[in-house]
Order: structure tokens, then sequence, then C-alpha cells
């Protein structure tokens, strides 16, 4: 009997432990690279209702999600009100342009840097800061990251 018992729990602790793993949740980053002389570099991950903040200065690795390759602590500031809402700004213009957008930095001025993640794959821009550089719809959704990462500071 007590030979039958070990297998019989190995299968069960095998298949309750086996099973497929959860998919990820969707996530929203932002930031802005660039731009100044040092400590310039500030990204925010919005997963769950929770806002996160990278604890050092760094940038996405190229060609990675800043969700892979950065490393991402729980934000322990004061959390602007409606922040939680500002995937939802996205304006649908963006989902179909390039990933780099103007020239992001190239005047050394900054970029913003954003990423959305809803189903397998993520979706990042860099976005120049030079407004020049940006088609006149994306304007709005920028002056919101822009103010949310003042208010973050």
């Amino acid at each position: 009997m007590k030979q039958l018992i070990v297998p019989a729990l190995l299968c069960v602790l095998c298949l309750g432990g086996c099973g497929q793993e959860e998919a990820p949740s969707p996530y929203f980053i932002f930031g802005q690279y660039g731009g100044c002389m040092d400590d310039c570099n500030e990204y925010y991950k919005i997963r769950d209702g929770i806002l996160y903040s990278t604890p050092s200065d760094s940038i996405p690795a190229n060609g990675l999600p800043a969700d892979i390759s950065m490393t991402f602590i729980e934000y322990t500031g004061p959390v602007p009100e409606n922040i939680f809402s500002l995937p939802g700004q996205i304006p649908s213009l963006l989902y179909d342009m390039e990933p780099v957008i103007g020239a992001p930095d190239a005047a050394q001025d900054g970029a913003y840097y954003i990423e959305i993640k809803m189903d397998e794959t993520p979706l990042s821009w860099r976005i120049d800061k030079n407004f020049a550089n940006v088609p006149q719809d994306l304007y709005p959704f920028l002056y919101s990251i822009s103010d949310y990462l003042a208010d973050l500071q």
C-alpha cells in the first residue's frame, strides 16, 4: 500500500505544480532619458494598480523591453492623482507609428520612452522632446507624461 501512495502523491504534486505558467499581467512604462549632464534618466512602470520606479540612472538595453532589461522597485513616494489613467490616454495614432519618433536626444534635449504590453508582444517608442519633430496629435499625451514625470521627481 505504501508503494502506491508515494507514486500517487508525486503525480498529484507534479500535476499541481507543472501546469501552464500564468501569463504576466499587462503593464505600461514611461520615462525620459538624456537632455542633462547626469542622473536624468527616470522610468516608471504601472502594473496591477501599483507604481514602480527604477532605482538607478539607467536606460533600457537596446532592442530589449524595459520590463526585461531594467530593475523596477515599488515606488515609495507620493503617487500623483490619476496617474493610473495614463495608459488609457495613449493616442491610437501612436500604435501605427515607428518605434523612433523624431530624433530622440539628437540635440541633447532628451527623449521620452513609452512601452506598453497588453498581450504577448510589448510595444515601445522613443519620442523626441523637441515637439517640432513630433506630430501634433501626440502633444496632449506627451504633456501628460511630462507633467507626471515632474510630479514624481
